[in-house]
Formats: structure tokens, sequence, C-alpha cells
């Protein structure tokens, strides 16, 4: 017998979904004579880059995890098109919660004073693994329809900033009457220049995803502007997570190519559990709960051109509430970035590392010294862009880990034939702990949109989710594979500059 709740969930639920596109549609049109004129007047982000080049900020079609507690920086590289920086008045770009990456502008034509809608996505994703071994999650069916949104609220002024951003996020399944609108991430950032050489920056994020959210989006991105990537920390596919990080930095500037600033970070992250991996003092079991925090320094300069150094200090203090050990990570790092040509960057930073982990099993603690940094090689052609990246840290990879993890990433978009965007993404893990073997997981993007105006496009995406088993009392998800189809509203304000 049909159950009768379900079948008009089923049917109502699409006609919700139109209903909210035609009204985005014809609010819209309606505003862009105005819009374009009115956006010019407004302060925007300096990464806004040439339509031509095909190479503007990669906003995602899909739902995904929030980035990693760490990504690589935001100002744009010196030598290129940007403006130098030349001192404390001169704000950082806004990076969006979506990608991670540095948005286009902080205004959209759909705005209620400092309040402006700067995307709005609707989606149906079909999924091959919708009933995983390990994982506890409501069972949706194989079928999901999600609604995401991001809003920001931005004042921006010569000596401060304020930018509030906040992504709902819905999903409803035919499979059963269950819908969820519990997803959300919320960003708060402030700013404040002290005279002509000090700035204080306030950053703190918070996103909750329930375990269907965390199916979707790609797992790397970059930004061919700005020379700067943004990574999900995907081995958490098929959990629900809830992850805040705030971050307190005061930045010092010598002159237009030196700076020194100082940072403290808290992070707190919790994980829900696997099925197979009950809760319990048991031996094998991974906490599902970690608290991380501590101070960091860097110091930057540019000696020319096309060369800039970098010095870093960091420490991190990491327990697992609920579970038993802590661990404590240091970090020196050397920084270079080369600018082989205008359309060609490298950045390498490397230095040693050292950790201590008690695992409450013994009285002495683990000690290893370790080398850990990054290597990332930007490439900018007239219509695509390819980067490649390496990282070896203790951030965040998607499992709480007491030690270090080596990914590998890759990123590739392309604009062709006028109204076509195709991007392709890669990522591979190698998360390590103390004790327990090695986790390795890997997962594939590949996404094509069509264009039907600078802000509407359609787009269908194929993704590939797989892991290994760390124990057998720790099974993740995987094998996976997810066909999503959608259409997606955007804010990008016209360029000014062109190549």
């Amino acid at each position: 017998m049909v159950n009768t709740k379900q079948s008009n969930r089923q049917r109502v639920g699409p006609w919700i979904v139109l209903g909210i596109l035609v009204v985005l549609v014809l609010f819209s049109n309606r505003l862009y004579a105005q819009a374009d004129d009115a956006a010019s007047q407004q302060p925007q982000s300096a990464d806004t880059a040439s339509p031509d080049a095909g190479l503007e900020q990669q906003q995602p079609t899909l739902g995904s995890q929030p980035p990693t507690e760490t990504q690589q920086p935001t100002e744009p590289p010196q030598g290129t098109n940007s403006s130098p920086d030349n001192g404390a008045s001169q704000q950082p770009a806004v990076r969006s919660i979506e990608t991670g990456l540095p948005l286009h502008s902080v205004v959209s034509p759909l705005r209620w004073g400092h309040l402006s809608l700067l995307s709005f996505t609707a989606l149906r994703a079909y999924d091959t693994n919708y009933q995983p071994q390990g994982v506890q999650q409501p069972q949706v069916g194989s079928a999901l329809t999600a609604l995401q949104a991001l809003l920001i609220y931005s004042i921006q002024r010569s000596r401060w900033s304020l930018d509030f951003q906040y992504r709902p996020y819905a999903w409803f399944s035919g499979h059963t009457s269950h819908t969820n609108f519990t997803a959300h991430a919320v960003d708060f950032h402030t700013g404040h220049n002290f005279g002509r050489e000090w700035r204080l920056n306030v950053t703190d994020s918070y996103a909750y995803s329930p375990a269907p959210v965390n199916l979707l989006g790609s797992p790397f991105s970059a930004d061919f502007f700005n020379n700067t990537t943004s990574s999900t920390s995907f081995l958490s596919t098929g959990r629900k997570s809830l992850i805040n990080s705030a971050d307190l930095a005061m930045e010092r500037v010598f002159n237009e190519r030196s700076k020194l600033s100082f940072s403290f970070t808290d992070i707190f992250i919790d994980l829900s559990e696997n099925s197979t991996n009950p809760a319990g003092p048991t031996a094998s079991r991974t906490p599902t709960m970690r608290h991380t925090y501590g101070p960091g320094a860097t110091w930057s300069r540019q000696w020319s051109r096309r060369n800039t150094i970098s010095l870093s200090y960091s420490y991190r203090h990491q327990t697992y509430p609920g579970s038993i050990g802590s661990t404590d990570f240091q970090h020196v790092g050397v920084g270079y970035t080369r600018i082989l040509r205008p359309s060609l960057t490298a950045t390498l930073e490397i230095g040693p590392g050292w950790s201590s982990a008690s695992t409450g099993r013994t009285s002495n603690p683990y000690r290893r010294t370790t080398l850990q940094g990054s290597a990332e090689l930007f490439k900018r052609f007239k219509k695509a862009g390819v980067a490649l990246s390496f990282y070896r840290n203790s951030d965040f990879s998607g499992v709480i880990s007491n030690s270090y993890s080596n990914r590998y990433n890759l990123a590739i978009t392309r604009h062709f034939y006028t109204r076509w965007d195709a991007d392709l993404s890669g990522s591979y893990v190698q998360q390590e702990f103390v004790g327990r073997r090695t986790i390795t997981g890997e997962m594939g993007f590949a996404q094509l949109a069509y264009l039907l105006s600078r802000n509407w496009s359609l787009f269908t995406s194929y993704r590939y989710f797989n892991t290994s088993r760390s124990s057998v009392n720790d099974t993740l998800l995987g094998p996976q594979q997810i066909v999503s189809v959608g259409i997606r509203w955007a804010w990008k304000p016209e360029t000014t500059t062109g190549n």
C-alpha cells in the first residue's frame, strides 16, 4: 500500500522548487537593467578575472563540505595584474563558505540594504550506494533533491569591514517522507585598521552537515586569478559533521613589500559514529571529536617582482573530548613563490615538523620528527587552467587523527564554445595514525555547465569516491558514484578588464 503522505510529498516537492525558480527569474530579470550600474559603484574584491580567460572564480553547483581548516593565502600573487599591497588599509578578499575561494563581489542585484543573495542552486542527485555499510544515517534512497543558497551581509569602509555569510541548505528524499532543513553554514569576519601599519582580523566559521549533504561537491578547486586553492575534508563522506573554526590575527605592515602577522586558531570538530565503530573504550575505536588550538606567526617579503619568500611557525595542541590522549604539533616552514611566467606560478613551503602523541595506553608519549609542507603549480591558458598541489600536514582530512596526512590534488577548468564550462578535479589522501593502519581515500569530480546567461546555468556532474578500511571496527563509506543535474543562479558582475 502506497504511503499517502510520501506520495503527496513526492508530487509537491518539485513544484516548490519550480515556484522558487520562477520567482527568482522574474525578480532578477527586473533588476538586471539597473544592477550592473549599481554593482560598479559597490566595493568588490580584487579577484575579478577576465571573462575571456574563462577562469572566473569557480562557484560549485553542488552542496559541498566546508573547506579544510588551512587554506592558501588570499593575496593576489605579486607581479600579476593585481594592485600591490599598499599597507594595512588594504582589506583581504572575502572567502566564500561555499568554495573557500575569494568572492567575486559582496553585493548583488538581489539585495536588501547590505544583505545580498549571491547564489541559489536546485539539483537532483542519484546515488549508486545509498545503503552503505557501517554508516548510521537516515534511509534516504537513491534519489535526493537539494536546495542551497548563499547570502551575505557586508559593510565595507576605508578602515574597517564586516562580512556575515549564511548558507541555508534543504534536502528532500522521495524514498521516505523524510525532509531535513537543518544543514547550514555561517561565517563571520570583521577587520579593523589601527593606524597605517596594524590590522586586526577576526573570523569565525560554523558548519553543520547531515550525512546526505556530505555526499555532494568537489574535493578540490582553484582560483587562477589569485593563485589560491581550497580543498574539502572528503573522508567524512556519509557521516554527519559539525565544524567550528575561529581565528584571531594581527597583521603588521612594514612597507609595501614586507609584513608580519600573529594568529591564534581554535577549531572544534564533531563527527557522527560509525555503526561498525561503536561507542565505548575499544582499542581500535577512532575518536569522533577533536579540539585543536594554538598560536602561529608568519613573516613574508617580496624581494623582486617575481619572487616572494616567507617564514612561519605554528604550534597546535590537540585533544579528543570523550576519548583518552592528546597530541602536540609544531612546524617551522620556509616558503618561496616564483612567477616563472605571467601565466605560470609555482609555490613551495617546506620545513620540519614535530609531534608528541599520548594515546593513554602507555605513560611515554610517541614522539616523531618529520618533514612537512606544500607544493603548488598554477598554469593559466586563455580559456583554461590547470592546478597541481601536494600537502603534508596535520590538518583535518575527514577522520579524527593524531598524526599527519599526505594529499595530492588536481584541478582543471575549461571554457569553450562561448556558453560551455567544464571542470575536472581529483584528490588522493593518505591519512596516518599513531598505532593504527593508514587510511587512504580517493575522489574524482567532473562537471559540465551550459550558460543560459551571465548568471544562469544548467549543469550536470559526476562524483566518484572510495576509501580503504583502517581496521575491522572502522569501515568507511565507498565505493560510491553520484550523478547530479540542476540549475543555478549566481551573481557575476561584469568585468572591467579584458585580455
